[in-house]
Parts: C-alpha cells; sequence; structure tokens
C-alpha cells in the first residue's frame, strides 16, 4: 500500500504536466489561429509557452532548472508558479470575444491551489510524533 506522501506526489505531477500540457498547447494554437496578434498578446503567449515548458523540464527532475528554479521543488512554491500560469491567461478584460482562455485560467489557478493543499495534507505533522509501531 502506497504512503499518503507518494499519492500526492504522483497527483501533483500529474496536475503540473497537465497544466504544462495546457499551457503549451493553448499557447501554440493562439499563435496559429490569430492572424494579427497584438505584440502584448504575443508576449504573453510566448511566455506561456515557456513556463509550460518549465513545469514539464521540472517534472523531469532537470538539474539546472532546479538549481535556478528551486521554488518550484517545495508544494507552495509549484503551487504559486501555476497561479502566476493562471493569471495570466486571464485576458477577457482585454478582449472580451476571448473567454474561453479565462476560464482555461481559472481552472489553472484552481490547480495551483490544488497543488498547495493536496501537498501539505499529506506531509507529516511536524507537531506530532509518529504513532508507535505495534510490535
Amino acid at each position: 500500500m502506497a504512503c499518503p506522501e507518494h499519492k500526492a506526489n504522483n497527483f501533483i505531477k500529474f496536475i503540473s504536466v497537465l497544466v504544462a500540457v495546457v499551457l503549451i498547447v493553448l499557447g501554440v494554437l493562439k499563435f496559429y489561429f490569430t492572424k494579427d496578434i497584438p505584440i502584448l498578446v504575443g508576449i504573453w503567449t510566448v511566455y506561456w509557452i515557456i513556463f509550460g515548458l518549465l513545469l514539464i523540464l521540472v517534472e523531469l527532475n532537470v538539474k539546472l532548472v532546479k538549481e535556478y528554479f528551486g521554488f518550484m521543488v517545495e508544494y507552495c512554491g509549484k503551487g504559486m508558479f501555476v497561479i502566476f500560469c493562471g493569471t495570466l491567461m486571464i485576458d477577457s478584460f482585454v478582449d472580451p470575444h476571448i473567454v474561453h482562455e479565462s476560464i482555461v485560467g481559472l481552472l489553472i489557478i484552481f490547480a495551483g491551489f490544488l497543488i498547495i493543499i493536496v501537498g501539505y495534507s499529506a506531509m507529516p505533522s511536524q507537531n506530532f510524533p509518529p504513532p508507535p509501531v505495534p510490535v
């Protein structure tokens, strides 16, 4: 039987890779289907792709990426980064015709909070000693 930390870690890796794939796919599709993309929106879209690739590299345990982005090793850091990526996608206030990106952005923000909550709920408590093992 797997321990809760192992299950939580697998779940968080799955959510992180899913968010990364969504960021990359939506970024590529936005460049492909948008004819006259404004400069600022184009920069945001490049950030989606770069951040998606960064999330995948962190999950693949690339040493160089973990060295420079060490905050993404912890649950809170990774969750806050995913929340930040979700906020980049909310641009319906800029262009009210693009609502689907804002909905995906809100789902990514929810995934970031989920990473934080699941990560810290599966960690062993530091205040209480572990239960005694029956002999």
